[in-house]
């Protein structure tokens, strides 16, 4: 429920505030509302994040205020945070939809997801492949949005992975393409 509430503290004005509603009246200290900064603040987030959230996401709690400078109650937003807290620990957060809509645009492709059993310590980032591969990383995301070939990527926390096995096994092919060019070129050089 939103509720229009007007106030401006004065120096030896009451920090009360009394909110008013169709149904019932009631009584808040100006110490446990919250404006966009403070809201910020409390959530470890910029100014324009919060915006973003007050707007996208609908488990952002409503501000008590329909104004253009909305102000919550402190405890909601303090609840939010633990809400969100939770959630990215279960390994759901809030920008994962985001985040892979993104991942999508760089490769090309729906990157698969991470299946619980696999060992990460046999996951390569692009940084990785490229030291691998000797490209630079610019490279390996190119070929990696335009090669058929190359290994699909997995995402994990907002970057993508490969299994280490499929970048060898996509070097090893690489350098069977080039050895078999080479050997074209060289049958067609000394027939010539």
């Amino acid at each position: 429920m939103k509720i229009n509430v007007g106030f401006r503290l004065e120096p030896g004005q009451s920090r009360e505030i009394t909110v008013t509603t169709a149904k019932s009246a009631s009584t808040i200290s100006a110490r446990d509302l919250v404006n966009y900064e403070e809201a910020a603040e409390i959530l470890g987030l910029s100014l324009q994040t919060v915006r973003i959230y007050k707007i996208k996401d609908p488990d952002f709690p409503d501000p008590i205020t329909d104004t253009r400078s909305p102000v919550w109650r402190r405890a909601d937003i303090v609840a939010y945070k633990e809400r969100r807290a939770i959630k990215r620990k279960r390994g759901r957060s809030l920008s994962d939809a985001a985040a892979a809509k993104r991942a999508r645009s760089e490769s090309g492709r729906k990157p698969k997801p991470v299946a619980s059993e696999i060992d990460f310590s046999q996951l390569v980032t692009v940084e990785d492949i490229a030291e691998i591969l000797g490209f630079t990383t610019q490279t390996v995301r190119k070929y990696s949005r335009a090669d058929p070939e190359f290994p699909e990527p997995f995402y994990v926390k907002k970057t993508h992975w490969w299994r280490r096995e499929d970048i060898l096994a996509y070097q090893e092919s690489r350098a069977a393409e080039a050895a078999s060019a080479a050997q074209v070129r060289g049958d067609a050089d000394a027939s010539a």
